[in-house]
Parts: structure tokens; sequence; C-alpha cells
């Protein structure tokens, strides 16, 4: 715990010193500002504090969950945010204000039990040397500064990995709790149910029923939007995000033709390689089965999601396949490969971290 806390404490930090050290040097085009929605009362550039610290998180997702959270669902572009970020933001902004500091408080305590779970469900099978290892990977990974944003990864993330934790465990009770906070966070933390299935099989338990509650959330939300009158997710992903469900062998072949003859996209190909990365660290031969399971259920839902542009924000989407900040600590060998593993990762962080200040929808 303490070292998951001083870990998340420490990056905050940094990130604050970066955005400070780079407002001077940050190209913000207000064509590309203004094309964003609920851009209207951004923090001035000119109010230097704030807008190092608070400001340049103010992009993209982080806007819209604001919005649901001070206006509720008004317009059906926003039914693909899942309600759970939005209504914390809501209820903590009575006491951090403006709700851009609620939505940053969330998403750090969020990372923080991140952290720390990811941690303790290491532990269960590695050395403690090889946990702490794990975290820090998984914090310096390329668009992990995402858990410091005001999104849901780190969330989803936090309740999926004290889920598996708790399963492991037998606790039942409280697995069906964080799965079905899961669920509500986004559409994707409904796939550890997956883990958690195959962990109450192995275990021969009937309290694994309680796995099933993280499916309840996505299907509750989707009657409640189709009764709203603000439609489904399979109309308004094409309509309002350029993105289309299409077959994932399809999706993936597309992926491949274009990285082989797309000619110079840097970011389509970062994306892709980090797809291909992820993947692979999280399909070792060492690694559990129910984590296996839940890497495969989560690429295949992404191969589902057709984006314009192809792959679009996958940096950030692979960060919850976590089991293969495992596998990557377990390739690592040696205090030299470390260390020349972490400079790289960093400069790309550093690199995609001063884009998305920029308003570059690099994650």
């Amino acid at each position: 715990m303490c070292i998951a806390a001083i870990y998340t404490i420490v990056l905050r930090i940094v990130y604050g010193l970066y955005g400070a050290l780079m407002l001077d040097r940050l190209y913000l085009d207000p064509r590309l500002v203004n094309s964003n929605s609920f851009t209207d009362h951004l923090i001035p550039r000119s109010d230097r504090f704030l807008y190092a610290t608070l400001g340049v998180w103010e992009r993209f997702d982080t806007l819209w969950y604001i919005h649901i959270a001070q206006f509720g669902y008004d317009r059906p572009a926003a039914i693909v945010f899942y309600p759970l970020y939005p209504l914390l933001i809501r209820a903590f902004s009575w006491l951090f204000h403006p709700p851009l500091l609620a939505a940053l408080v969330i998403s750090t305590a969020s990372t923080f039990f991140y952290f720390w779970g990811i941690q303790r469900l290491v532990e269960l099978d590695y050395t403690r040397g090889m946990a702490i290892r794990t975290v820090f990977l998984a914090g310096i990974w390329p668009a992990a500064f995402i858990l410091f944003a005001g999104y849901a990864e780190s969330s989803v993330l936090a309740f999926s990995v004290w889920s598996i934790y708790f399963a492991r465990k037998g606790r039942w009770p409280l697995v069906g709790l964080l799965g079905m906070f899961a669920g509500a966070t986004k559409a994707v933390g409904c796939f550890v149910v997956a883990p958690l299935v195959f962990i109450g099989y192995k275990n021969k338990t009937w309290r694994a029923w309680t796995a099933g509650l993280a499916l309840l959330p996505p299907l509750a939300f989707a009657l409640w939007t189709r009764h709203a009158g603000l439609g489904s997710s399979a109309q308004i992903y094409p309509k309002y995000w350029a993105v289309t469900v299409e077959f994932p062998l399809l999706t993936l072949a597309q992926c491949v033709v274009r990285f082989f003859t797309g000619g110079v996209d840097l970011l389509f190909k970062l994306n892709f390689v980090s797809l291909v990365i992820v993947g692979a660290l999280a399909l070792l031969k060492r690694m559990r089965t129910e984590y296996k399971l839940y890497a495969v259920a989560v690429i295949l839902l992404f191969l589902c999601k057709n984006a314009q542009p192809l792959l679009n924000e996958t940096l950030r989407y692979v960060l919850v396949i976590f089991p293969a900040f495992i596998g990557l600590a377990l390739r690592v060998k040696g205090t030299l490969g470390l260390i020349v593993l972490s400079a790289l990762l960093l400069l790309i962080h550093a690199a995609l971290l001063l884009k998305y200040f920029e308003w570059s929808m690099v994650a």
C-alpha cells in the first residue's frame, strides 16, 4: 500500500511540474481546440498556476464527463460514456471545486487503488520485487498519464483488479459489488466477468454467481438510454463518433495491411505496435489462464470497434489490459534491461503527454 501511495503521489507531482515546465512551450491551435465539444469556458492560459495544474488536463473525454456530471445525458452522443464516473464527479464536486478538480482527484485516487490492487494481485504468485516492478512499468507505459487525467480508465482498472483479487481470495460478495462498479464505469468493465467466472469454475463454488453482476449495469444502462429516447450505442457510435461495429478479424486484417502499405503514419503505427505488444505480453505461456481470458475478451472488444482513423486512441485503450504489465515485468531481465526499457518508455510517455496537452488526440 505504501509503495502504491508514494508512486501515485510522485507521478501526480511530476505531471504538475511537467505542465508548469511546458506551459510556455505549448502550441495551441485554436481551430483544433474549438473542434472539440464544451470548450466555451476553459481555464485561460493567462491563469498560469491553474492552467499548469488543471487546465492542461481539460481535454477531450474529460469535458464530456464533466458536462454529464453537471447536466446529465442531455444529448444522444453522451451515452457512450457510462454513468458511474460522472456520478462520482458530481458527488465530489461538493468538496472539490471546480468539477475538473473533482475529476482529477477521483482519477488519482483510483490510480492509487489500481497500483495497490495489481501489487497485491501479483504478490499472490510472485515476489514482492516482481509486484513492484509490475506497478512501476504500468505507471510509465507511454499513455499511462491518462490514469491521472479526467478519464474513467483508472476507475475501471481499480474495480476490475480488486474484483479479481477478491475472487482469488474467495470473497464473492465483494467480487460482485466491485464487478458491478466496473461494469457501471466503462463498457469494457463488464468483461471482468470472464476471469471471475473462470476462477469460480476452477474453485467449484456456487458463490461465483456474483460475477454475473458485472453485466447488469451495461444492460440496465442500455435499457434506460432507449427508454429515454437517446438511442443505442449501435446507433450512436457511427452517427457521432465515426465508429462502426466490425468482425474483429476483418479489423485486424485492415490494420495489418495499413501498417505495411499505409506510408508514414507514426500515430497509427504506434497504436498498432502497442496493441500487438500488449496482446503478446498478456498471452505469455506463464500467464494465468484467467488473465489470458480477460485479455482476449478485451482485445476482441477493441477490434470490434472499427474507428476512423483506424485504431484511434488504442494507446489509451490497451491500458486496461493489465496482465500485459505483469508479462512485461516477467520479461525484463536485470537492472540494465529495466533501465534501458524505462528510459525508452518515459521518452515516448513525455512526447505523447506533450501532444496531449496541445490538444492532439494521441490517447
